[in-house]
């Protein structure tokens, strides 16, 4: 009968233990997910889990945000010209986030140049070891500011902004839409060029030769905040 009773005790005993780690378990998981440092390290993780999503969605509230700063801010409109900032949000959202994500990290890093995220995630010392890495970094600049940012960007830019808040006349096809903002580009390319390589030259180089690929289109979104503003 003692002997019955023990072997009952030590069970409930080993029965209790389970139940007991089990609730310590959970505990420890339900804390892993709920603690402030884990929400934050997952909030940072975004662009990393999600480049092309966070890009495109960045860019088009930077654009759209730019846009609203200088007509509040330094135009002091009462009323915000909502088709306008309209303009900066849809290039914001297609140049600047989708296709330069796809020119910037699909092609130009992942093809083209595929040591190009190897060599910015190297230290400086690294870096002046490798010849071939800083070859390739000013190549990259070198494509942002003598093709990407004169021959699409800029263009691109007009022709959005004349599609969306030019005067337009009834039954005016898009090819004079398109020949009309060209037009303009060319009337106003030299100041547009000078004054896109003063920003963008130094920032190119910062953007190629230090941030992982993942970041690039953020950080020129953010650089670009200044840019569109000039250009607005």
């Amino acid at each position: 009968c003692v002997s019955g009773v023990r072997r009952e005790h030590i069970g409930m005993r080993r029965v209790i233990g389970r139940v007991a780690r089990g609730i310590r378990r959970q505990r420890a998981l339900f804390s892993t997910y709920l603690t402030p440092p884990t929400i934050v390290q997952q909030a940072l993780s975004i662009p990393r889990r999600f480049p092309f999503r966070f890009a495109v969605f960045f860019t088009s509230l930077k654009t759209f945000s730019a846009d609203i700063f200088v007509q509040t801010a330094f135009e002091g409109r009462q009323d915000i010209d909502w088709r306008r900032a309209a303009v900066f949000a849809v290039f914001g959202f297609c140049y600047q986030g989708a296709f330069q994500y796809v020119v910037y990290v699909k092609f130009v890093a992942g093809r083209l140049l595929p040591n190009a995220g190897r060599y910015a995630a190297k230290s400086l010392q690294e870096k002046l070891r490798d010849p071939i890495g800083a070859g390739q970094l000013l190549a990259q600049v070198g494509i942002a500011n003598l093709i990407m940012d004169p021959f699409l960007c800029l263009p691109t830019y007009y022709i959005t902004k004349e599609a969306i808040s030019g005067e337009r006349k009834k039954g005016e096809h898009f090819g004079h839409i398109v020949s009309k903002a060209l037009k303009k580009y060319r009337e106003n390319v030299r100041e547009d060029v000078a004054t896109s390589w003063k920003i963008w030259v130094p920032a190119q180089f910062i953007n190629f030769g230090l941030m992982p690929l993942h970041l690039r289109v953020p950080f020129i979104s953010v650089i670009s905040f200044g840019y569109t503003a000039v250009l607005s």
